[in-house]
């Protein structure tokens, strides 16, 4: 079972408060006869050290946060973004100065970075990388070859469920005829 430091703490807290309420009521109550008793009770710092010191599973470190996309800044104006990373391919798109784009994908020599396009992000276009100012680790960007996508910045694929077989409903039996009855029709 996992705790967390603060439930510890809060359990501890509520546990020494109970104890010190308790001694509060059984002291001011007008009925109750003190009669000495030889238990002693737990303070709130040893029953925070019974708990912490208590087998408990290795803290889970908490969860990271998701790597921040790289981007790139368009350093020329009227940059042409192409369907395939080299100079004849088709034309997609134009970048003005100052713009920047998401990088998906690179080439392994670096010269041509795979961009997410603002109009169509479904079909990325290439961009001539001296052309750009990379923000951030383009070694974290996946090496993309002519032809393929590049890494999406969307969500894992999420598994359909899976749905139990069908049964079959079994084959309609014929009703039986009622019964006859020993009462005769008025």
């Amino acid at each position: 079972m996992k705790r967390s430091p603060s439930v510890i703490l809060f359990l501890a807290i509520g546990l020494g408060l109970g104890c010190q309420i308790t001694n509060l009521v059984t002291a001011r109550s007008p009925t109750a006869t003190p009669t000495p008793t030889a238990r002693p009770r737990a303070t709130a710092t040893e029953l925070i050290a019974q708990v912490i010191a208590s087998p408990t599973e290795p803290p889970t470190p908490p969860p990271t946060e998701p790597p921040q996309p790289v981007t790139a800044t368009i350093t020329e104006d009227n940059l042409r973004v192409r369907a395939a990373p080299n100079t004849g391919a088709a034309i997609l798109d134009r970048l003005s100065k100052g713009a920047t784009v998401q990088v998906v994908g690179r080439t392994a020599a670096n010269d041509w970075l795979q961009i997410l396009r603002a109009q169509n992000p479904d079909t990325p276009g290439w961009i001539s990388a001296p052309f750009a100012q990379v923000n951030g680790a383009l070694d974290a960007v996946p090496v993309v070859e002519p032809g393929q996508s590049g890494a999406r910045p969307t969500a894992p694929p999420v598994q359909p469920p899976v749905q139990p077989p069908v049964q079959p409903y079994p084959p309609p039996q014929p009703v039986p005829p009622p019964p006859p009855t020993s009462r005769p029709y008025p």
